[in-house]
């Protein structure tokens, strides 16, 4: 998890947010400078939707997702994996603890939390293995200038 995190947090060297900088003054097609940046287009569309896990001062519940304005309530995909790592793996945040624990402690609703969790990670490390295909290609033509 920590290791995930370095790719999300925008202070970290390789971080999605680092990477797309640099590709944006590297000498290489404008095609894969494009692809890159609609790659990391995707990963933040995908965490900035909503959830189905709604978290408030006196309830958790599910919401069916829709297309429709969502609960002021709902989580988007960003808090909740915010909320389990800060939460839970790294750099504790102390209003984030506070919300994984709900969570965790809650016997129906901890199992879907991990289920959405395990879901947004698998999606990020999707987003990694293709940004690692591109960086491949970034060295290739960064090479053949040499």
């Amino acid at each position: 998890m920590l290791t995930l995190r370095m790719f999300i947090q925008k202070s970290d060297v390789i971080s999605f947010k680092n990477m797309e900088d640099l590709y944006s003054r590297l000498n290489i097609s404008k095609n894969l400078k494009d692809e890159f940046k609609s790659l990391i287009s995707e990963l933040n569309d995908y965490l900035d939707r909503y959830s189905p896990l709604t978290i408030n001062s006196h309830e958790m519940r599910f919401e069916k997702l829709s297309t429709s304005e969502p609960n002021p309530d709902q989580l988007t995909n960003r808090e909740l994996m915010d909320i389990y790592l800060y939460g839970d793996y790294a750099h504790l945040d102390s209003s984030k603890r506070v919300r994984f624990e709900r969570i965790a402690q809650n016997n129906l609703f901890a199992p879907m939390g991990n289920h959405v969790f395990v879901t947004i990670v698998n999606k990020l490390v999707e987003i990694i293995d293709r940004a690692v295909e591109m960086n491949k290609q970034a060295i290739e033509q960064l090479k053949d200038q040499i």
